[in-house]
């Protein structure tokens, strides 16, 4: 993310980045490679079922199979997860202030992977998690452009409503984008004590995408997060983020 899109300040309560294999996921050799950027290195356990399918006879059967995860952590908000069982890893963090989160650990997942005959992703998607306190509806129009948090007062009219979340997809230069926000409601089922805001906005790609475009194919899932997301506060909330 460019300097110009940082907001030091920010609500983001969590962030994923996603990387679903096509080919085999080089496991052993991503533990290897990329432990040195964590504290520590775990192993979580899984219980699992594994569903076989032969068509030929039709016939299927379900095998109960233990799945390990390969976890590593660090001190800085960080968790990084390989999941052989899915094909995919995950870095997560709970802090969040522009693409030095994820940046060298991707240059280096791709140069690891680039010594693979073939390495490709089946989908590729960034995920930010915004939560923004909000004591009543009043202050809807100070964190939301107006059509949003008019579709936020639409749905808490009765006022019975117990969560209010509303659902928009997009296309991007052929990338996607799921926006969900609204009062998430943390008490839920309990009657609304709260307005806090959820922004929820996760930018992906499900082209078929060679390990070599990896790292432009995210800077590119990163903008088109920013943007949405610039699209959806009001400049009041934007002013007072980057100067807070």
């Amino acid at each position: 993310m460019a300097n110009t899109n940082t907001i030091n300040n920010n609500d983001i309560k969590q962030f994923i980045l996603r990387i679903d294999f096509q080919t085999r996921m080089p496991t052993e050799k991503i533990v290897t490679d990329l432990k040195c950027y964590f504290q520590r290195l775990e192993e979580r356990k899984l219980l699992g079922f594994e569903v076989s399918l032969d068509t030929q006879n039709k016939s299927s059967s379900v095998e109960q199979k233990n799945f390990t995860d390969i976890v590593m952590v660090g001190d800085d908000g960080k968790t990084f997860v390989l999941s052989p069982k899915d094909n995919c890893l995950y870095l997560q963090s709970n802090i969040y202030i522009d693409n030095s989160v994820y940046k060298d650990i991707v240059k280096a997942l791709v140069a690891t992977c680039r010594s693979e005959e073939c390495c490709q992703a089946k989908r590729i998607g960034l995920r930010y998690i915004n939560e923004i306190e909000c004591k009543t509806t009043r202050s809807f129009n100070a964190i939301l452009n107006k059509k949003f948090a008019t579709v936020i007062k639409n749905m808490l009219t009765p006022e019975d409503t117990t969560r209010a979340i509303a659902v928009q997809f997009k296309t991007v230069n052929e990338q996607s984008l799921k926006i969900q926000y609204g009062v998430f409601n943390k008490f839920f089922p309990s009657i609304l004590k709260n307005y806090d805001i959820v922004i929820d906005i996760d930018s992906f790609s499900t082209s078929l995408v060679d390990v070599h475009s990896w790292e432009s194919i995210i800077s590119s899932l990163n903008h088109n997060a920013f943007a949405a997301f610039a699209e959806m506060v009001s400049p009041t909330y934007m002013e007072k983020k980057r100067n807070g």
